[in-house]
């Protein structure tokens, strides 16, 4: 029996941390991403006109560990990044959902989506990726997507998209 205030102390320390490491390790529910993220800002060309841009990820369960995503990104004087297939759970870290297909250059695009407490964010390992799916200002690093700026998809709408077909063909040959 617990006697003494140092006694509760340490327990409930311990508690604290047993809690709050399980809820750190816990994978995400990838249902939950399913989604479109948007968001729009300002951007410009190199002779000043401004426009507006619109980043764009969709998302969607292709199955109990991976999901379809495509992403358009927009940069300075219209350059753009375009790049869609099947990411899945890294099993030596939850969070983070990677796609991985050759590249040019012998090389490896290795893209990763990671899940943050509210938000999503990318990465491209060496910068592999952006050399096939960017233009010469665009890229991949670095990008973010915020919870509050997910809206429901129409999951049979995107199923009817080349990028769709393209992307689960590609997985089903890598066989995976």
């Amino acid at each position: 029996m617990l006697t003494n205030l140092n006694d509760i102390r340490a327990l409930l320390l311990l508690f604290f941390i047993s809690t709050t490491t399980a809820c750190m390790a816990q994978p995400p529910n990838l249902e939950e991403l399913e989604g479109i993220y948007t968001y729009s800002f300002s951007n410009m060309l190199m002779d000043g006109t401004t426009y507006t841009s619109e980043n764009k990820l969709t998302l969607l369960q292709t199955s109990p560990h991976a999901l379809y995503f495509n992403t358009h990104l927009e940069w300075a004087n219209g350059h753009s990044c375009d790049l869609s297939g099947i990411v899945e759970r890294d099993l030596n870290s939850p969070k983070t959902l990677v796609y991985s297909k050759p590249s040019i250059m012998k090389k490896t695009c290795i893209f990763t989506i990671h899940v943050d407490k509210n938000k999503l964010f990318f990465s491209d390992k060496g910068g592999v990726c952006r050399l096939s799916a960017c233009g010469a200002r665009g890229m991949l690093e670095g990008v973010e997507f915020k919870y509050t700026t997910r809206r429901k998809i129409s999951p049979a709408n995107v199923k009817k998209t080349e990028d769709f077909k393209n992307a689960t063909k590609e997985y089903f040959e890598s066989g995976k």
